[in-house]
């Protein structure tokens, strides 16, 4: 949890991410959350994490405000290490996982001002479904 930790603190530190980033919290949200599907995780040649992508199942009364059953992602690569096809792996194991599961919708949630996320989405054939003065949603259709 170490490694996942310390690529959120990499993210708020350059101002793309504001949640918590602590151990705890990563064992919390990702790896032991209780509507986990998956939490994958990729690896640098000396072993150490530089990205994951949670994809949870959202349950009735989510905090996201969409319907029961839909999968919520989250994706977080280290900044030193974008552009460089680690997402669309992620994405991969993730969209595989989602079938499996019968997931028909994927939604991802972002800051307004987190234009990497954006693209990311937008590259993996996410599109746009709300968004606030401070939020994006964007949804892909799995099946």
């Amino acid at each position: 949890m170490a490694g996942m930790s310390c690529i959120l603190e990499k993210l708020v530190v350059t101002g793309v991410r504001s949640k918590p980033f602590s151990s705890s919290f990563v064992r919390a949200y990702y790896v032991e959350h209780p509507h986990r599907i998956e939490c994958t995780v990729v690896e640098n040649e000396r072993g150490q994490i530089i990205g994951f992508q949670s994809l949870k199942r959202a349950i009735q009364d989510n905090p996201y405000d969409i319907p029961p059953g839909w999968g919520v992602i989250g994706t977080h690569v280290g900044p030193e290490v974008t552009r460089r096809g680690l997402g669309r792996r992620l994405f991969s194991v993730s969209f595989g996982v989602a079938k499996k599961e019968n997931i028909s919708k994927i939604c991802a949630f972002f800051g307004t001002e987190n234009s990497g996320a954006l693209a990311y989405y937008e590259a993996m054939g996410f599109e746009a479904c709300k968004s606030t003065k401070n939020w994006v949603q964007m949804c892909f259709e799995v099946i």
